[in-house]
């Protein structure tokens, strides 16, 4: 794994983030759901405030390039389709 995702995967869990998932269409929450630890790992990982939409976060096409460099099924960078990130935005109270 890339030292800066290593970083900030610490960072993350030390903010309750047990997963980030995306999918291929840029979309990016976190597990467990909710928006204010959402925003909060966005910060973490430089995601720009303006890119926020409704309950998810689109990413930059280099950001999309590190997460795939490390993603596994069923890991803490997780490659899911755009049905998980809805199934993971209801679990937590959104949509």
């Amino acid at each position: 794994m890339p030292e800066e995702l290593w970083t900030l995967e610490g960072d993350l869990l030390s903010l309750g983030v047990t997963a980030v998932l995306f999918d291929r269409h840029r979309h990016l929450i976190v597990e467990p759901y909710s928006l204010e630890r959402l925003h909060a790992a966005a910060q973490v990982l430089g995601i720009k405030r303006c890119w926020f939409h409704r309950d998810h976060y689109d990413i930059p096409k280099r950001r999309v390039a590190q997460f795939l460099d490390v993603a596994e099924p069923d890991t803490f960078w997780s490659l899911v389709n755009g049905r998980r990130i809805l199934q993971g935005i209801k679990k937590g109270g959104g949509r």
